[in-house]
């Protein structure tokens, strides 16, 4: 479940502490010094107007004696304090399944057995625990015990070797539950499957059928592919937390076992009905825990009508009545053929610019990639996600995610391949249910095909915007890098250095390199990569010259200090083009609105006048020509004004 944030969470908050009054040594009736967020778990409302709320505090809480009367609910308007009871962990089962493949060895299995031993020692005494290692094939370290020292040894057992078998460890997890328990199951992972001989629909059957609640840790490598460990997270209704670095594994691991054994079971009857906020709130010591969530609750019931007097009808009809008029309606809206094409024109464009937004809005990089695993991924219903989950899987299956996804990459978009083909279909059914209402099948079928077809276009336009800014910043911030590369830095402290001083996109891509460098990926592969994602050949130019830097050695400083002065004569020599260029360039766009922008203001002016061109046949073969020699003029224009050099 969600928990609200930014100006939403202090509103809710200050709505509840104004509004819910409570007893005294309830929320708010002392000081409070620190708000945190409290975890919804569940809401369960299918017996309304019983509801019940599972909710998990924060670790600040933990051990705290909180009183039943410190918790309040506000159900829509309606101040409620619930029954409350925790909810004990001794019947608690927990399987913590640890990637052992050959892509952990070092770092990383190191810091996950050590945050694999503190997350088992967090666990009260009672908790059944399983451990499952996998590399090539799942391994049970140790079955269910309620003994530390045996959970301990059996982590300390495992060791980094093989290919990727996250499936099978998965469903091998799963079969290992064996009491009518809480169940929970842990994965650790840094890649995809690679070797299973379970598919991934098995394992989250195998999930689902265990009724387990399932928590993710996705580590970043060279390696890293999230997109399994994701659809689990949301099949199962689970959640899934990136770690940036082994060493982020440890508060990740306090999280989860915080989230396990502090539950607490809030059950009231409410009074609302139809879609209702539910805000929550517990306090203790000085401390406000609060989340909240939107429900749906069943509609109000009917009232039942008292029906009246039956009414007869006149003994008598007047047969020299005269008959009612019948009053012909004008034409309206839709029967003015200018108001027509003008909507059809504002519906598309109105699409087009609610993609773009939707694909601009930099929402998802004011959250960390922590705090959006931690919420579970439930800003979408059930329904949008399982369209995500099947998007990607047409997209797997027809060979085209990856391009997609090479393309979400270039623009610095945080969305998802399924995401992204979810809101392109959207606004192809919003532009083909306007143009059927409109004007038919016809109108329908274009409207709808030309918005999926531009969806890309936004997204391919950023990605030209970031690949052009970051060509422009290169020159400058090779100067830098080769100023702290004289002044006594490494290669990759300078790239840091610079990473933290430069503009976006290079920022970005810096900051990348050097991560994925301190994750062990060879220095070279990693400028590699980062030439192809901005597709700058005068980047490709420095990673090779930095190639041929390593192999025959000398001054790096004075080698960076030539190509970035090479590189600079070359971003004014493409300014200079682009100068010369600018008439061409707005010639082509005035030559090409020009006949819409004539035809559009003449439908207005005269509605009839273009009768001829739109309705008869002639007209519509003329409209066809022009709009063929208007393609050719493009391509034409852009060839001139398109320099090599």
């Amino acid at each position: 479940m969600r928990s609200e944030s930014g100006f939403g969470a202090v509103l809710l908050l200050l709505l509840l502490m104004a509004t819910v009054s409570v007893p005294a040594g309830a929320v708010g009736a002392e000081p409070i010094d620190e708000v945190l967020p409290l975890r919804i778990e569940l809401i369960d409302h299918s017996n309304h107007p019983e509801v019940l709320i599972t909710v998990s505090v924060p670790r600040e809480l933990v051990g705290k004696d909180i009183p039943e009367d410190q918790f309040a609910v506000l159900d829509g308007r309606t101040q409620v304090i619930p029954e409350v009871t925790r909810l004990s962990s001794d019947d608690l089962e927990v399987v913590l399944v640890l990637d052992t493949s050959g892509s952990m060895a070092g770092a990383a299995i190191e810091e996950a057995k050590s945050a694999a031993k503190a997350f088992t020692a967090q666990l009260p005494t009672g908790v059944r625990i399983a451990v499952v290692g996998f590399g090539s094939e799942p391994r049970t370290a140790t079955s269910f015990t309620t003994d530390l020292a045996v959970a301990d040894a059996a982590i300390d057992r495992l060791s980094a070797r093989g290919e990727t078998a996250l499936y099978d460890a998965v469903a091998a997890a799963a079969d290992l539950f064996e009491n009518e328990a809480r169940r929970a199951v842990v994965v650790l992972s840094d890649g995809g499957d690679t070797v299973s001989g379970s598919t991934l629909e098995e394992a989250i059957i195998g999930l689902l059928a265990a009724k387990a609640d399932f928590y993710a840790v996705g580590l970043d490598t060279s390696e890293t592919d999230d997109a399994a460990l994701s659809r689990m997270s949301i099949a199962s209704g689970g959640a899934l937390v990136a770690a940036e670095d082994p060493a982020a594994l440890a508060g990740i691991f306090d999280e989860i076992a915080s989230g396990l054994v502090n539950r607490y079971l809030l059950r009231y009857t409410s009074e609302s009905f139809e879609a209702t906020e539910i805000v929550v709130g517990v306090a203790a010591d000085g401390i406000l825990a609060q989340g909240s969530e939107r429900v749906n609750y069943p509609a109000p019931p009917a009232v039942a009508v008292t029906p009246g007097p039956p009414v007869t009808a006149p003994a008598v009809l007047d047969p020299i009545a005269p008959p009612t008029p019948i009053i012909a309606q004008a034409p309206g809206l839709l029967g003015n053929k200018a108001a027509l094409f003008s909507g059809l024109g504002a519906i598309f464009l109105g699409s087009i610019i609610i993609l773009s937004l939707l694909l601009t809005s930099d929402h998802r990089v004011r959250l960390s990639r922590k705090d959006k695993a931690l919420s579970s991924e439930s800003d979408a219903s059930g329904v949008t996600k399982r369209a995500i989950l099947f998007a990607e899987d047409k997209l797997q299956k027809g060979g085209r995610r990856s391009g997609l996804g090479i393309l979400l990459e270039r623009a610095g978009s945080r969305l998802r391949v399924g995401e992204f083909v979810l809101m392109a279909f959207s606004a192809a059914l919003i532009a083909f249910s306007a143009g059927y209402f409109l004007g038919g099948w016809l109108p329908a079928v274009g409207l709808g095909a030309l918005v999926a077809g531009g969806s890309r276009l936004p997204l391919q336009m950023r990605a030209n915007r970031r690949q052009k800014a970051f060509a422009d910043q290169l020159s400058d911030n090779l100067q830098l890098v080769a100023g702290s590369v004289r002044a006594g830095y490494g290669l990759v402290q300078a790239i840091d250095t610079v990473a933290g001083e430069a503009l976006p996109p290079t920022s970005e891509e810096f900051h990348r390199i050097v991560a994925e460098i301190n994750l062990g990926r060879d220095a070279g592969e990693a400028l590699r990569a980062a030439a192809e994602r901005t597709q700058s050949d005068d980047f490709t130019w420095v990673v090779e010259a930095m190639d041929v830097h390593r192999q025959v050695g000398g001054d790096l400083s004075e080698l960076l200090d030539s190509v970035a002065a090479t590189i600079r004569e070359r971003t004014q020599l493409r300014r200079k083009v682009d100068a010369l260029s600018a008439e061409g360039r707005l010639s082509a766009i005035v030559l090409l609105s020009l006949p819409f922008g004539l035809a559009g203001f003449i439908s207005v002016a005269n509605p009839g006048f273009m009768d001829e061109l739109f309705m008869t046949g002639i007209g519509q073969t003329l409209i066809a020509v022009g709009l063929t020699l208007m393609a050719i003029g493009v391509v034409w224009m852009r060839k001139i004004i398109d320099l090599d050099y």
